[in-house]
């Protein structure tokens, strides 16, 4: 009798913003990972393959966390997109110091950084938005 009512417990599907957030860091990840074989072949650069893999790699480990409803795969997921945007801040910043422009902030020059910016942001704000929900199902 107890394990036919333990066959119906059902525990409690994911929250849907994490499913996506999960999915959107995957699909980042294996973005990352052919960036990084792109760069080996053509550009025979093994420093970029490395950085590009190892991102590839820890965004895979953390949706496959977020999908398996662990609360490390959330904070591993909130610190690795944080030091994402904070590195495209950085890199930004250097190379704005290196070329010597000083509109900083104009648009019309920087849609692929805003682009950047907005590919790590938004999975941040949906883990965010949904961290309460995700933490009453997390084990």
């Amino acid at each position: 009798m107890e394990q036919t009512t333990q066959q119906n417990i059902q525990k409690p599907s994911l929250p849907i913003k994490t499913k996506i957030a999960a999915w959107w860091m995957i699909i980042i990840a294996v973005i990352l990972i052919f960036a990084g074989f792109f760069t080996l072949v053509f550009l025979k650069t093994f420093s970029l393959l490395w950085i590009l893999s190892l991102g590839g790699v820890s965004f895979t480990e953390g949706g496959f966390f977020l999908l398996r409803n662990r609360k490390f795969g959330w904070h591993f997921s909130v610190i690795l997109c944080s030091l994402m945007i904070l590195l495209i801040f950085f890199l930004i910043y250097y190379s704005k110091q290196v070329t010597g422009r000083e509109n900083y902030f104009n648009l019309r020059y920087h849609y692929g950084e805003v682009i950047e910016l907005l590919i790590f942001f938004i999975p941040l704000i949906l883990l965010f938005l949904d961290r309460k929900n995700f933490f009453k199902i997390a084990s």
